[in-house]
């Protein structure tokens, strides 16, 4: 097997093309073996493949890969990789020659877990010429065997090959990287430098080597250069006269160098020898050279390059692949000087012409000295040492000669006590070196005694001694300096003693300790030893402290019992110092007592509100008052701020904080200002009882911001002050929003400070004598009018803005750097504590007395401290949508306006996010009713981007809501006010209230209608539509013909604007006498809350003259109304079918009906107010008169009228009934009469009485007369005997009903419907009922009953004077049996 044939002709071509045009470089060769695939393998010009072609390709092209390889599996393990492993890994052939064939072999193992078998695809075209394969088919091989396969190169062109070898196994292809490297060359120089160590003394050399490699195999020639020779050296270094002749080559150089110093050294030291020798040297050089023959080139290898004493050899030459060559470097100095050769190395390849090779650079150091003894370094410095230490050091002495020489060191009488030198005399070998120990102890006698030594300025304490070390056998001596700075160790405090005062026995008071370092050397201190109950802060008093450097420590100290105490702290130092500080407190056991005094707010948005709770305990049997000073622009809102605490009690005192927005000029990230305050002045550090909250995780203190001890910024100078308990609240209040009055009750006024002096809140000022803080009062009475003692806050008196506007706008204004702004604080906000004032129990105290308790008052005044931190950052969270903002709620408002109930209206509102990370946004949830709600999900909000929020209103009921959506981000909240009002449509209905009295259409003739009207209004923001709907009740029944119902509404239904007015006419046309009837008139509003019903009231009559009140007695069953048929018709009816045939009324009712009608049978229509037919019409008239007087009088009508109200012995009640008069809109009206019977004397004597109208012979007979259309009460009354007699059967104790029969005749009204000239008769039966005994005194007595009368003198206790209740009046004519009157009904 082999490679594809090739054509003969093109591959001698291409080797004769190779070896004329060989090219140096690898960017050449490269071009050509483009150039030469470009020639071969030429293509026809084709369009490039598309986007979709060239998919389908790769995708043919990996399911042909896909099949062409099986997997293989085992025992349930899937072969995975290459089947196959050659060894080598890569067939490599280095360092080729052009034509010459080199083959290598590699061997193909089997490494899958079955048998398996290979292939050689072969190798790629382009490479054919140059790489051939053999190899005999190996079959299939077992896990572990191998095939051989022959890999054949015949290079053509100096040029790099990288290509593989293809093959084909069972489980798919696999390859074999070839490599093809052409020779080449890889120099390095070791050491890069060569150092001749300490030196070598004139008139020595010495020698080291260096080492030129080359690990590729291409041969290069070097030459060595430096490019300080002069002309005369580089001419030198091709002449035979420094490789032969007698001179030796060092002695050679060291005469030229010293002849090239003669003329610049002159009477230097040791001069004149070296010079002597020099010329000796070149004397000697000189005689040898002109004796000898004209100078000769001497050979490449033989060539030296010599300057300033350093001879380098060789310096020409060639180096062979994969060789190395050694350069021996020679130093013979001829000066006592340091020395320096630069050498550069250039190579050039002899068979590459053009190949460029880097070039190296190797630098040769040496120093020459004229004697043999020296020192490594003349002067040793101890640097700066502490007085009373011991320091060390080693002065060493080399020796660079042949010989061992002695050195003792010369010792001077001042450093005698200070300095040791351990051994002062020694022997130093040749060519080694030898240590002398200096010991070095200085004290303050060290300046006296060294004063002469003393280096400019004197104030610096270095002193420089010059010293010697004698060698007997060298002429001149070795100098050497000793050189040290002495300083103390002194550290200064300050002050000098602590004083704690009055220390609250629940905190720590704190005092400011500088500790100042006078010394040159920095210096590490602790406070060790410490008492019970004190703290040293920062490092828990350990620290370092630099020269000249001033540090600030707390001292603090909780005392653990009350009463004055005495201690002291020790400070110690690493340079063995104690310092001891007196200290001394007094402890003291507070009123009140906070909860925790410390909290540590966590980060909060501009517009944001955050708020923390602190409770505080008075533990005594006296209530305590308090006031908590608040800093001045701190944005802390205290509620209450001052107040008191009752005895054995707690009270919670709310802590908000509100951060104002960026001030102008106010630096993003800027750290908070310097305090203001005094360095001495006290601190208070807060400790956390039990109960206290953990500090808040989402808060990281930055510590470029952190405040200095004691929490006070710049702007909060006075936070430790304000013992005046004047009731305001200063300085809390958040600009840009309403103030909160905070003050409970009970504590109202200004109230004096401490000191007596009326004013608001003392600054702290501190007092360097005593250390602690003095409370210089501010009175505020001298400032002008209308100024703010606390400064002009920010936004007075303007509209507030919200945190998302500040954002944006400061967002706009510095770009990224807005998103890390931020505004740290730390606060000590003092309680002041104020003792209640006792009144002697003799009056008021004397005026001294009086100042003697303000005194004693005052210096009782305690203090507690709260610790709290803020953090004020921008919102990321910004809402876009305009909405009006609250200050005082800090939440914007979204108002949906009136919408009606049932329907939904959809709000949009964006939020942009303002930071810069992905922004995850959470809500509260909404009440679950769902009036509010969000409709689309909350999603994460990129940096930049913006979100819009879906917000509904669906109102369920006629009312306002009102809702709070919070939006929550990482560290910004949004409050949004959701506001809307649920209208429902609403009408009003006039007159006024009457859907609670009715509308009653009074009394009407059957057939004939009244009418009513009344009013409809939308008080609604949109058009209504109504309807008028009659609903119809049992008590509104009329069956007739026509199924008509009695009453009706025009217009029916309709359609209102907003505000417009409709009048709505209400009929009663009734088909049947009844008294009562009554229905529902019902308005019905699409989505209406409240149902409109007016209640509609008639009475129906057939009779002229009527009795309304008494209840009637049902009409005769008609249900399929044959009754009303056969009187339609004029047909009378059998008396099985029809039953009790009517009464004259309704025969005069036909006859009339019969008479009106026209001869042809057919009635006709007549005016207004006008009989029927005209004269016909009194004709009917007539006949229905004759046809009632002939009729057979009927049997009277009975009606029941029952009293509403029982009455118990010698109580009288009343009962009324109406009587009236039919006004007909048709056949007009005529007056007329009812005559009332005398009673009987039986009745009369039982108590029945016809109380209204009085009747004139007193025994209830009297006429009542009507006129058209007229309405009159008549009134009985019954009045129970106080001693009922054996007949009653109240006397058994059993309720009874006493009645009574009256005997009333209506006569006159219409003449159709009078009952003859007799009229008709009507009797009413009263009953009243009787109860046994007498009236219980819890029982009320009824409107209708008049209480029986006390004999003179008897009158109950608590009655009135007069002992008889006022009559009430009878109830309103029409109105149903015990139903209430109807003027009440109306009213």
């Amino acid at each position: 097997m082999g490679s594809p044939p090739r054509s003969l002709h093109r591959t001698s071509a291409q080797q004769s093309q190779g070896a004329k045009h060989a090219l140096p470089s690898q960017h050449s060769q490269q071009q050509l073996q483009q150039q030469q695939q470009a020639d071969r393998y030429k293509q026809l010009a084709t369009r490039p493949l598309t986007k979709l072609e060239q998919s389908i390709m790769e995708a043919a092209k990996a399911k042909h890969k896909e099949g062409i390889g099986a997997v293989q599996t085992q025992m349930g393990r899937t072969f995975g990789g290459d089947a196959f492993l050659a060894s080598p890994t890569v067939i490599d052939f280095k360092d080729f020659d052009m034509g010459r064939t080199t083959t290598l072999s590699v061997q193909i193992i089997n490494r899958s877990y079955k048998k398996n078998t290979f292939r050689v695809l072969g190798i790629p075209v382009e490479y054919c010429d140059v790489l051939d394969f053999s190899y005999k088919l190996p079959g299939y091989l077992a896990p572990g065997v191998s095939g051989e396969v022959a890999v054949s190169f015949t290079p053509k062109a100096p040029v790099d090959i990288d290509t593989c070898l293809q093959l084909l196994a069972d489980t798919g292809p696999f390859q074999v990287p070839i490599r093809c490297r052409t020779k080449r060359a890889a120099l390095s120089v070791a050491p890069a430098v060569v150092d001749f160590g300490g030196g070598v003394t004139l008139g020595d050399a010495e020698t080291r080597t260096f080492v030129l490699s080359n690990d590729g195999a291409l041969e290069v020639e070097y030459r060595l250069d430096s490019p300080q020779l002069t002309d005369d050296e580089r001419a030198l270094i091709k002449s035979v006269t420094f490789t032969r002749g007698l001179v030796d080559a060092t002695l050679a150089a060291a005469a030229a160098a010293a002849t090239a110093a003669t003329p610049r050294t002159g009477g230097g030291v040791g001069s004149s020898g070296t010079l002597s020798r020099a010329r000796s040297f070149a004397s000697l050089a000189g005689a040898a050279d002109g004796a000898a023959a004209p100078p000769a080139v001497a050979p490449r290898e033989e060539r030296r390059l010599t300057h300033g004493g350093f001879t380098v050899f060789p310096c020409v030459g060639t180096l062979k692949g994969y060789s190395k060559v050694t350069f021996t470097v020679t130093f013979a100095p001829v000066l006592a000087a340091p020395a320096k050769l630069v050498l550069n190395f250039s190579y050039k390849a002899p068979s590459v012409k053009r190949l460029s090779l880097p070039q190296h650079e190797v630098v040769v150091t040496g120093v020459g000295r004229d004697v043999p003894i020296y020192l490594e370094r003349p002067v040793i410095d101890f640097q700066c040492c502490l007085m009373g230490h011991v320091y060390r050091d080693v002065l060493l002495v080399r020796n660079g000669g042949k010989t061992a020489m002695k050195v003792t060191v010369v010792p001077r009488s001042e450093l005698e006590g200070f300095f040791e030198f351990s051994p002062d005399f020694g022997f130093v070998q040749a060519g080694d070196s030898f240590p002398i120990a200096i010991r070095f102890k200085p004290t303050p006698a060290l300046l006296t005694a060294c004063r002469r030594h003393l280096v400019d300025p004197e104030e610096d304490q270095i002193i420089e001694v010059p010293m010697r070390l004698s060698v007997p056998d060298q002429t001149l001596p070795v100098p050497f300096s000793l050189r040290a700075q002495v300083t103390h160790t002194d550290l200064v405090f300050e002050p000098p003693s602590l004083d704690f005062g009055d220390c609250v026995m629940a905190e720590r008071t704190a005092l400011r300790l500088i500790i100042h370092n006078t010394g040159r050397l920095p210096q590490t201190f602790g406070f060790v030893g410490l008492p019970s109950g004190l703290r040293v802060s920062p490092n828990d008093g350990f620290g370092h402290v630099l020269p000249g450097e001033s540090l600030e420590r707390l001292v603090s100290f909780q005392p653990p019992i009350a009463g004055p105490q005495s201690f002291s702290v020790t400070a110690k130092t690493l340079a063995g110092r104690s310092f001891t500080l007196p200290c001394k407190a007094v402890g003291v056991t507070p009123r009140l007592s906070m909860s925790y005094n410390r909290i540590s707010m966590p980060a909060t948005a501009v517009g944001d509100t955050n708020t923390v709770s602190v409770v505080l305990i008075n533990r005594t049997d006296a209530p305590q008052a308090y006031e908590f000073a608040v800093p001045p622009r701190s944005d802390l809102i205290f509620s209450p701020h001052v107040g008191e605490v009752p005895p054995q009690a707690r009270l919670r005192v709310q802590i908000d904080y509100c951060p104002r927005p960026p001030e102008e000029g106010e630096e993003p990230g800027a750290p908070p200002p310097p305090a203001a305050a005094d360095a001495n002045g006290p601190l208070y550090d807060g400790i956390n009882s039990p109960g206290s909250p953990p500090r808040w995780p989402g808060l990281a203190s930055p510590e470029a911001t952190t405040s200095p001890p004691g929490g006070a910024s710049g702007d909060e100078k006075g936070e430790a002050g304000g013992a005046g308990m004047d009731g305001r609240e200063r300085g809390g209040d958040s600009p840009g929003r309403p103030h909160r009055s905070s003050s409970p009750q009970g504590v109202k006024g200004k109230r004096k400070s401490n000191d007596g002096r009326k004013g608001g809140r003392a600054s702290p000022t501190p007092s360097r004598k005593s250390g602690k803080v003095s409370e210089a009062p501010t009175d505020f009475n001298d400032l002008p009018d209308g100024a703010d003692p606390e400064g002009v806050e920010y936004g007075g008196g303007g509209a507030a803005t919200s945190g998302s506007a500040i954002s944006a706008l400061w967002r706009r204004l510095y770009g990224p750097a807005a998103s890390s702004w931020y505004r740290y604080r730390e606060h000590t906000i003092t309680c002041y504590i104020r003792p209640q004032q006792q009144q002697s129990p003799g009056g008021p105290a004397p005026a001294a007395e009086a100042s003697a308790t303000a005194t004693s008052t005052a210096t009782t005044t305690q203090e507690l401290h709260l610790q709290l931190s803020t953090c004020a950052t921008l919102p990321d969270l910004v809402l876009n949508t305009s909405l009006p903002y609250v200050g005082l709620h800090q939440c914007h408002c979204l108002d949906f306006g009136p919408v009606p109930v049932g329907q939904r209206v959809l709000r949009t509102l964006e939020v942009s996010n303002l930071g810069t990370e992905v922004m995850t946004l959470t809500a509260e949830a909404l009440d679950s009713r769902e009036v509010f709600s969000r409709v689309n999900a909350l999603r994460p909000v990129r940096p930049g981007a913006i979100f819009r929020m879906l917000v509904a209103f669906t109102p369920h009921a006629r009312t306002q809501y009102l809702e709070t959506l919070v939006v929550r981000s990482a560290r910004t909240t949004l409050r949004l006010a959701l506001k809307g009002a649920g209208i429902a449509p609403e009408l009003q209905l006039g007159p006024e209230g009457i859907t609670s009295t009715g509308l009653d259409l009074g009394d009407v003739l059957v057939g004939e209608s009244g009418s009513r009207t009344l009013t409809v209004t939308n008080v609604c923001p949109f058009p209504l539509s109504f309807t008028m709907v009659v609903i119809g009740s049992g008590a509104s029944a009329d069956p007739n013909l026509a199924m008509r119902p009695p009453f009706s509404c025009h217009p029916a239904e309709g359609t209102l604007a907003q505000g417009e007015t409709a009048e709505v006419t209400v009929s009663f046309s009734p088909n049947s006498q009844r008294p009562y009837f009554a229905d529902m008139l019902q308005v019905v509003v699409p989505n209406q809350q409240d149902e409109l019903r007016v209640p509609l009231r008639g009475r129906g009559w057939q009779e002229g003259v009527f009795v309304a009140g008494p209840s009637y007695p049902e009409p005769d069953p008609d249900p399929f109304l044959l009754q009303q048929l056969a009187e339609t018709v004029r047909v009378p009816l059998p008396p099985s079918v029809g039953g009790k045939q009517r009464g004259g009324g309704a025969v005069a009712t036909t006859a009339a009906a019969a008479a009106a009608a026209p001869a042809g049978g057919t009635p006709t229509a007549s005016k207004p107010n006008t009989p029927a037919g005209g004269n016909k019409a009194v004709k009917a008239a007539n006949a229905a008169t004759a046809a009632a007087g002939v009729a057979t009088p009927s049997e009277p009508r009975v009606l029941t009228l029952t009293f509403p109200d029982a009455v118990y012995a010698g109580e009288t009640a009343k009962a009324s009934f109406e009587v009236g008069s039919l006004k007909s809109t048709v056949n007009g009206s005529a007056p007329g009469e009812v005559v009332l019977q005398e009673l009987p004397a039986e009745a009369r004597e039982a108590g029945w009485a016809v109380a209204d109208p009085p009747a004139p012979s007193g025994g209830g007979a009297a006429k009542v007369p009507l006129t058209a259309g007229e309405l009159r009460s008549i009134t009985l009354s019954y009045t129970a005997p106080r001693q009922p007699h054996a007949g009653m059967v109240a006397t058994y104790g059993h309720a009874e009903f006493r009645t009574l029969r009256l005997q009333c005749t209506l006569r006159g009204g219409l003449a159709a419907l009078s009952g003859g000239p007799d009229g008709r008769s009507v009797t009413i039966v009263a009953k009243c009922k009787l109860m046994p005994g007498t009236r219980p005194p819890e029982e009320p007595m009824p409107p209708s009953v008049t209480g029986a009368p006390q004999p003179a003198g008897l009158a109950p206790p608590g009655s009135a004077a007069s002992g008889v209740r006022k009559p009430v009046a009878p109830s309103a004519a029409g109105s149903p049996p015990g139903s209430p009157p109807l003027a009440k009904r109306a009213g």
